[in-house]
């Protein structure tokens, strides 16, 4: 239909078939019990609508089909820019006292994410080495993918996967971790929302329904509007949205132009490997944009609502690009390594946790949600969980998240090397089993020696939150 078109339109029509299918998940979030009732968003939704519609091939139907690969590299880039857009925010400085303040009870957060992650891995690559043994033939660490995608969201382990395709000239890693990222965005909300509730009624937590109508359906009425952001630019000048946007993509294009230098002088293992890195460079190279502007006292121009809008642009639109650019053939391939990698995450990812978290003094349950959802999903659905018995944010739990992910930057360093340990540089998985069962226990350790103390305390009625209100009757 389109081949005549004067300019290559595949890059719009991707753009274009995630928006449809974002609207079309906002709309079946509205109508459909279930999704009000799990809080479903609509990126999920659309974005499962459209896997749906591209496997099937009714979107090459319309004569307006797009390729995966195109949706892949639209939801690259949305990712590194989410990182790029976390870089410019600027901390709240904040002084409420509990689980958030001080280095110790920070700590405690960043060694329970890396333990929880580290041993995940460790999990997955025994699993690996297991099928070995019974005569599997793929990569030993290939189940990394699929951890890797539920901490680390599709972003991540789109990179590694790449990275693997490039280095091994086969294709189908980058749809099976994106594969393994979807299910955790998914078991991240059909199980964390009803495993929320269960824990308040065992330990009698007040819980809110976050939900108000406007939530559960997904949009506001004609009533008060919560405000989006404030404006920092004179519109006849440019609009702050254009600003926003306009200066996290600049960063992200000098990052990208240090890579091309940097290209033309490091070897290739060496440029893969920091290719693995640059969500990390961008979001490095972001934060000192924003104390140079600190330091000639512009950084007001950067709003904070106004970013995460931005920010939130992008995470709807990666989440919906990645669930429709998965391909089927890539997991059925290895369809078992598949399954038993998705449950092994999933069933160490809730059990660490569930044992950390229940030994916090205070904020555990909502600790629990925000890790939970975080390390299964992204952000996004760590808050939902959270909201669940915070459901303003007034406790210091998602502050005290987003510090701790500054100091699980070294983790960070150390996954991105060594995930590409045996496929891309063919040394022994065995290596990469030691390192990230030695990160696990270093995180046990820090996490028992900086928790705030025990979570639950008995009186007459049973083991109840000490610093909790009773759930009303």
């Amino acid at each position: 239909m389109l081949a005549n078109a004067p300019f290559p339109m595949e890059p719009i029509l991707g753009f274009g078939w995630v928006s449809i299918f974002l609207i079309i998940g906002l709309w079946l979030r509205a109508k459909v019990p279930l999704f009000r009732r799990y809080l479903i968003p609509a990126c999920l939704i659309g974005g499962t609508i459209g896997f749906l519609c591209n496997f099937s091939g009714l979107l090459n139907a319309t004569g307006l089909g797009v390729s995966s690969k195109t949706l892949q590299i639209i939801a690259y880039h949305l990712f590194n820019m989410t990182w790029v857009l976390l870089g410019l925010q600027k901390p709240i400085e904040n002084n409420i006292s509990g689980a958030g303040r001080g280095v110790k009870n920070t700590l405690w957060m960043a060694s329970a994410t890396v333990s929880t992650m580290a041993l995940s891995l460790v999990g997955v690559l025994a699993l690996g080495m297991i099928l070995k043994y019974f005569g599997y033939t793929g990569p030993t660490s290939l189940g990394i993918l699929v951890s890797m995608g539920f901490f680390g969201g599709p972003g991540q382990t789109m990179t590694v996967a790449s990275i693997w395709e490039g280095a091994t000239h086969a294709t189908g890693y980058v749809s099976f971790g994106l594969a393994g990222a979807s299910t955790g965005y998914l078991m991240a909300m059909v199980i964390g929302i009803p495993l929320m509730n269960i824990i308040c009624r065992r330990y009698k937590r007040t819980t809110f329904s976050l939900a108000s109508v406007e939530e559960r359906r997904g949009y506001y009425g004609t009533s008060e509007k919560p405000v989006a952001g404030s404006q920092t630019t004179v519109t006849t000048a440019i609009e702050t949205l254009s600003w926003h946007l306009g200066l996290g993509i600049a960063i992200y294009i000098a990052v990208l132009f240090i890579y091309g230098l940097l290209g033309k002088v490091l070897p290739p293992k060496a440029m893969a490997m920091l290719w693995a890195l640059l969500f990390l460079v961008a979001m490095i190279m972001a934060m000192l944009v924003r104390r140079a502007m600190g330091a000639i006292k512009i950084d007001h121009l950067v709003c904070r609502n106004m970013n995460n809008r931005v920010n939130g642009f992008m995470v709807d639109f990666l989440v919906c690009a990645t669930f429709i650019s998965i391909q089927v053939g890539a997991v059925e391939t290895n369809l078992m390594h598949f399954i038993f990698s998705c449950i092994l995450a999933l069933a160490l990812t809730t059990g660490l946790l569930w044992l950390i978290c229940r030994n916090v003094d205070k904020y555990g349950v909502e600790s629990f949600g925000m890790l939970f959802g975080t390390l299964t999903g992204t952000i996004s659905t760590g808050l939902i969980l959270m909201r669940i018995v915070d459901p303003n944010c007034e406790t210091p739990v998602a502050r005290t998240y987003g510090f701790a992910n500054i100091l699980s930057f070294p983790f960070f360093l150390v996954l991105t090397i060594f995930a590409n340990w045996e496929v891309v540089l063919g040394r022994s998985p065995w290596v990469m089993l030691f390192v990230f069962a030695a990160w696990g226990v270093v995180g046990v350790v820090v996490t028992l020696l900086t928790r705030p103390g025990k979570f639950f305390t008995g009186d007459a009625t049973g083991m109840i939150p000490s610093s909790c209100p009773r759930e009303n009757t």
